[in-house]
Order: C-alpha cells, then sequence, then structure tokens
C-alpha cells in the first residue's frame, strides 16, 4: 500500500505503508487521534495541528503520517488504483 498525498501545486509526494496501516481520524477515534497530535506536535497550538484532520499509523504504529486538510490523501493499491481516499472534503 501507498499513501499518495498531492498538494495544491499539484507536487505529490508517495510513501510506501508496507502491508497494512492504520487511519486514525478526528471524529472516530478521539482519544487516539488527541494522543496522536500531542506527541506529533507537541502541546503547541499552530496552523499545522489546527489543520490535522487524521494520521496513517503504519510500520506496527512505529511511524505516524499526519493528513491535512487541502490536500488529497490517497491509499493506492500495489496496482496504483484507489484503494481508499482519504482527502477530507
Amino acid at each position: 500500500m501507498v499513501l499518495r498525498t498531492v498538494f495544491d501545486c499539484n507536487y505529490q509526494v508517495n510513501k510506501d505503508l508496507g502491508k497494512e496501516y492504520h487511519y486514525i481520524d478526528s471524529e472516530s477515534c478521539k482519544e487516539e487521534f488527541a494522543r496522536c497530535l500531542k506527541t506529533h506536535f507537541g502541546i503547541y497550538e499552530n496552523s499545522l495541528a489546527t489543520d490535522c484532520f487524521g494520521f496513517i499509523a503504519y510500520g506496527v504504529g512505529k511511524e505516524v503520517i499526519p493528513l491535512y486538510k487541502g490536500h488529497q490523501n490517497l491509499i493506492l493499491s500495489n496496482d496504483g488504483q484507489v484503494f481508499n481516499d482519504l482527502t477530507n472534503k
């Protein structure tokens, strides 16, 4: 699985997630989201923390990637097809 993030200027970043990932969103996983938010951004409020709506955890939970409003976030299967669209609309 690959996380493809597309930014406003059409700049793309692809991150290999391996075989398994976990989606942690601010609505359905509130406690885990708050823990990830504090771990990733610390105790400081900033615009990145405010724009973050979820996280992708992979590598047996050792790696965490924040997902931001305004970016297109796609999980792609190994054949390049969209498996899951995690874009916050």
